[in-house]
């Protein structure tokens, strides 16, 4: 059972952050880019971190230590084809919600890991972090944090 802590630690997999987590993908983000020549088709919102190089453009075509690709779902069978064959750091980062649906999604066989971010009321979030393993949710775990 992988951890968001255990997450932080990877150097190469591919993973997906979706529901719009602006405060759990910087955590992430400050991690796995710091020092890092970084290719991204485009911010999702500013990224305040030293010591890291983003290139905006096309991650597809672009040689860099890591990628982060923004709203894939909005993306063709191109993504897809470099999904697989890329062994590096790739983020996606996506604006709407993905859970438990992803099991219906062509991107799912691309990814090792899901991070779903929902605010479910004023004071209550969810995390669920989906380790997906040949296109199939392996195991979920879902954090509640709640506001007080």
């Amino acid at each position: 059972m992988v951890t968001l802590k255990d997450l932080l630690n990877l150097e190469s997999c591919r993973v997906m952050f979706s529901g719009d987590p602006k405060r759990i993908f910087l955590i992430y983000a400050r991690r796995w880019f710091d020092g890092k020549k970084v290719v991204a088709n485009s911010l999702p919102f500013e990224l305040p971190l030293d010591n890291t190089s983003i290139i905006l453009g096309n991650p597809l075509t672009e040689e860099g230590d890591a990628y982060l690709v923004t709203n894939p779902l909005r993306m063709g069978d191109d993504l897809y084809r470099w999904l697989s064959g890329v062994d590096r750091l790739v983020v996606l980062y996506e604006e709407r919600y993905v859970g438990a649906s992803i099991r219906r999604l062509k991107l799912r066989k691309y990814l090792d890991y899901l991070v779903a971010y929902r605010r479910e009321t004023v004071d209550r979030e969810t995390i669920t972090l989906y380790t997906l393993e040949s296109g199939k949710i392996a195991d979920s775990k879902t954090f509640v944090r709640l506001h007080r």
